[in-house]
């Protein structure tokens, strides 16, 4: 099954997780609880519905749609899509509290459960981990702060320095990636925070296709993280579908 239709079973399933509330409501209204499941599950279902049939974003000038960068920007936009119709999940501990562990607290840490709920194929986990991490060790020149002009670095080394904010380089994640390049051990990235990372370069860094300094590398990158992501949407929706 491609990520496409993997991604609109699970809008379907999210679906059939708000019916299900309202069944059990007797045609009663819902309470604050119950609102806020039939909010969530409302957004997930559209959300990854429209990053299943986002079709190539186009533009008003020539230049812009014959560039090769722009099949990445419509790439960008599914993953944004698809990552905030998780995100309208784990936000809410209504929904969260219908998983094991309800307790966390940082966004990763939340996003984290749907993930562990989400009972991946292992093997798949390991060949995703494999290609983002392989990616990401890849050698580039850019110019980066405190890097002379023409000396390589790897694509995260690139990432991290150009697309993460000062401040957030040494807390959470960013302590993560800093620990990750200062041991050359990218193991200790697993595919949650390779996900989150492309959250928040793409969000709060507008990490652009042409970063990864290949329009192919960054194409392969951007697709195995939204294979993940459509898996991940396709295994919770059928948990929080047989708990609702």
């Amino acid at each position: 099954m491609s990520s496409y239709k993997t991604l609109r079973q699970a809008g379907k399933n999210y679906g059939k997780c708000a019916k299900s509330i309202t069944a059990n409501l007797g045609g009663n209204s819902p309470d604050a609880v119950e609102s806020e499941r039939l909010i969530a599950f409302g957004i997930a279902s559209d959300w990854s519905r429209r990053a299943a049939s986002l079709k190539p974003l186009s533009y008003e000038g020539k230049l812009l749609n014959k560039s090769n960068r722009s099949p990445g920007v419509t790439e960008l936009v599914r993953f944004n899509l698809a990552w905030s119709g998780l995100n309208a999940l784990f936000a809410r501990s209504s929904i969260l509290s219908l998983l094991p562990p309800a307790s966390a607290r940082s966004e990763l840490e939340r996003f984290r459960v749907l993930y562990n709920n989400a009972n991946l194929d292992s093997a798949k986990v390991s060949s995703y981990e494999d290609t983002l991490r392989k990616i990401l060790s890849v050698t580039i020149t850019t110019r980066i702060a405190g890097v002379p002009d023409g000396t390589p670095v790897t694509t995260l080394h690139a990432l991290h320095y150009k697309y993460t904010p000062i401040e957030a380089k040494t807390r959470g994640v960013g302590r993560k990636v800093t620990e990750a390049l200062s041991t050359s051990n990218y193991a200790v990235l697993d595919l949650p925070i390779l996900i989150y990372l492309m959250r928040n370069w793409s969000v709060h860094g507008a990490l652009i296709d042409s970063s990864f300094r290949s329009v192919a590398r960054f194409r392969t990158y951007i697709d195995t993280v939204f294979k993940s992501l459509a898996e991940i949407h396709n295994g919770i929706s059928q948990e929080l579908l047989s708990r609702v």
